[in-house]
């Protein structure tokens, strides 16, 4: 039965509402497990809708990564109640609350419209790809590149090749996924100039974030994070990343899904980009 609006508290998401805010993506066949949602929570806030008994109706998480650039995701409403107004509230807290930031999110076909009265245009699209992947044998490099575990100490280098790409500094988000997944580095001539990561997620493993310089040097970070693994593996690649594309084809990761990031206004940068994103941490966090 739809509930109306009216009779729905809106109020701000906390852990105790993580085992409700399962059961509604799971609804919507999306692989999120508890333990994914406390890990997007932990970086950033978000606001449910909970009727008068207590049921969580709708959510919205969002992350902002400084002040010019925030993302938003997690946006799911209870089957039931879709085409209520549910999801558009939502959005609205959401944007008057991040005020005057770059605000970046994907969309499904089914919230495509809703985004689009927000502001929000497309920008690229974003394959979802997952499967069972074989062992793999890690590609060779070039005679000046080295591929190894990261350190610590190369959290800083790490971060600003992110910020090149992705446009604003997540060094938090990266502190927390170096001490929770494994990465590897890539360098060339002594300089670090890639990282990829591999996490525990959804249905088995998530490859992401990947920044490089080029593809080849993102297959190869690909390649050697994989190697001597036999796992079921997702990676979110935007469309840009061409021959990597065709390599995960060789592999067999193929295309189960797609969406389209949106963005509600563009920011120019000050510097010319050097490295590009290969794949996202995950569909919400970019």
């Amino acid at each position: 039965m739809a509930t109306s609006l009216q009779d729905l508290q809106l109020r701000p998401m906390t852990e105790i509402d993580i085992q409700q805010a399962v059961a509604l993506t799971r609804a919507e066949g999306w692989p999120h497990r508890k333990e994914d949602w406390a890990f997007h929570l932990s970086l950033g806030r978000g606001w449910v809708l909970e009727s008068a008994d207590g049921e969580i109706l709708g959510t919205l998480l969002c992350w902002e990564f400084g002040e010019s650039v925030a993302t938003l995701g997690l946006i799911v409403v209870d089957q039931r109640q879709q085409g209520q107004g549910l999801g558009r509230r939502l959005m609205e807290v959401a944007t008057d609350a991040l005020g005057q930031r770059t605000l970046r999110l994907m969309s499904t076909e089914a919230g495509y419209k809703l985004y689009q009265r927000f502001g929000f245009k497309p920008a690229f699209a974003v394959e979802q790809r997952q499967a069972q992947v074989a062992v793999l044998e890690p590609l060779p490099l070039g005679p000046a590149e080295v591929v190894r575990p990261a350190r610590a100490s190369d959290i800083e280098s790490i971060s600003r090749l992110d910020q090149q790409a992705f446009g604003a500094d997540r060094q938090q988000l990266l502190w927390k996924l170096f001490f929770s997944c494994e990465c590897l580095v890539l360098e060339h001539t002594g300089h670090l100039s890639g990282f990829a990561m591999l996490r525990e997620s959804g249905r088995g493993c998530v490859v992401g974030p990947v920044v490089a310089v080029d593809q080849s040097e993102a297959k190869a970070l690909v390649s050697h994070l994989l190697a001597g693994r036999e796992l079921f593996c997702r990676i979110d690649l935007p469309r840009r990343a061409g021959s990597l594309a065709e390599w995960l084809n060789e592999i067999g990761l193929p295309v189960v899904d797609q969406v389209t990031a949106m963005q509600n206004r563009y920011t120019p940068t000050r510097e010319t980009t050097r490295c590009y994103t290969y794949a996202l941490v995950s569909q919400a966090l970019g």
